[in-house]
């Protein structure tokens, strides 16, 4: 079904073997970059190396299977739209998610720098092939045109004003949902006996990080909401697919050193997040195709 709303001209078998290819070249870079960039390594990673490598197979998969359709909408050439998807990759898979825990952890940052280093260049290497495996749906549609008329009309101040109010409404969905699993997840955060090195900040912390890390994501977003040219609701669902598919979902997958409920709650809350921030982005904005596409 959702081929056929994307017009994505493949066979359906064929697209998932794409993202089965890259699911496996995702793994063998994330074991093989860990491999080279372990003389930053201080800590042994926890959990099972054949498991994990089977998670982080899936995990790439579902990269691939997201991130595939946003390249088959990014009508420009090959390395352009290898950085673009790159982007959306490390920014909403990975370094928006690791400025949270850095204050939501007790984890001296030194210990990030490892993981900091294999993502950044597994990303790199997966967002190429993702670019090159899945090619624009239609290359003859201009790209730059397509950015033109998703910015026309509206002054440059309108832009701002209205990024800011997306971005910043993101806290109170994201602090309401976090009320919701609180429950569930608090005792993970308070109790240092399970060796997870989690903290609850204060909301001097707590409301600042979340605005930010909003708009970050209204920032991040722009482009495949201006080359998607999706009516509202497909549109909705395009982006909740990217803020929990390659924010939350791809990445709680292989992190076997948290215990699956709260991998569970917390991806199933992230991806309640990423619906209606979603929806908030698409309003406020105001930018979708009013016809069915």
């Amino acid at each position: 079904m959702a081929l056929k709303i994307l017009e994505y001209p493949e066979k359906l078998s064929d697209f998932f073997v794409k993202a089965i290819i890259i699911g496996f070249i995702y793994a063998i870079c994330i074991y093989g970059f860990r491999f080279v960039f372990q003389f930053l390594q201080v800590r042994p990673i926890p959990g099972n190396p054949l498991l994990g490598f089977v998670l982080e197979v899936i995990a790439g998969v579902i990269l691939a299977l997201v991130l595939g359709f946003v390249s088959i909408r990014f009508t420009f050439p090959f390395v352009t739209r290898s950085i673009f998807v790159f982007s959306i990759l490390f920014i909403i898979g990975y370094a928006n998610n690791i400025v949270e825990l850095l204050f939501y952890s007790t984890t001296p940052i030194y210990v990030f720098y490892h993981d900091f280093a294999f993502t950044l260049a597994t990303h790199i290497v997966t967002a190429a092939v993702i670019a090159l495996l899945f090619p624009p749906l239609n290359d003859t549609d201009s790209a730059i045109t397509q950015l033109k008329i998703f910015f026309s009309g509206h002054s440059t101040t309108w832009w701002i004003f209205r990024v800011l109010i997306a971005g910043a409404l993101y806290f109170p969905i994201y602090f309401a949902f976090g009320l919701i699993v609180s429950p569930i997840v608090v005792s993970y955060y308070t109790d240092p006996a399970l060796g997870l090195e989690l903290t609850i900040p204060g909301f001097e912390v707590m409301i600042p990080l979340g605005i930010a890390r909003g708009i970050i994501y209204v920032l991040v977003l722009i482009l495949p909401m201006a080359m998607a040219k999706l009516e509202k609701w497909k549109l909705v669902l395009y982006l909740t697919a990217i803020l929990a598919g390659v924010g939350a979902i791809a990445g709680f997958i292989p992190l076997q050193l948290w215990p699956i409920a709260l991998r569970v709650t917390h991806g199933l809350e992230i991806t309640a997040d990423s619906f209606f921030h979603s929806l908030v982005i698409v309003k406020v904005l105001d930018k979708f195709s009013k016809e069915q596409i």
